[in-house]
């Protein structure tokens, strides 16, 4: 990992020890390299991928997952699950 960002071995190590944090050049190339996004890096968001890179399908069924509350969100996934396993 260090080769790829043209870093050290020990400073690479620091980061996996939480002893010292990435600058946001590192950070950005860390997402690039790794095909995620940023925020998915520093644990704000669970989606890997750019919203940009989603299909329309999966653009679609974002917009949709959003306009729903929470026990509405979970009464689909239950559906879809079943329909997926033929129920």
């Amino acid at each position: 990992m260090g080769k790829v960002l043209n870093v050290s071995k020990q400073t690479v190590n620091n980061w996996e020890n939480n002893r010292r944090k990435c600058d946001s050049d590192t950070l950005f190339k860390l997402a690039k390299f790794f095909g995620v996004t940023v925020d998915y890096l520093l644990g704000i968001n669970e989606n890997k991928k750019p919203i940009e890179d989603l299909t329309e399908k999966q653009k679609q069924a974002l917009q949709l997952a959003d306009q729903l509350s929470d026990e509405e969100f979970n009464n689909i996934i239950k559906l879809v699950i079943s329909m997926k396993r033929g129920t």
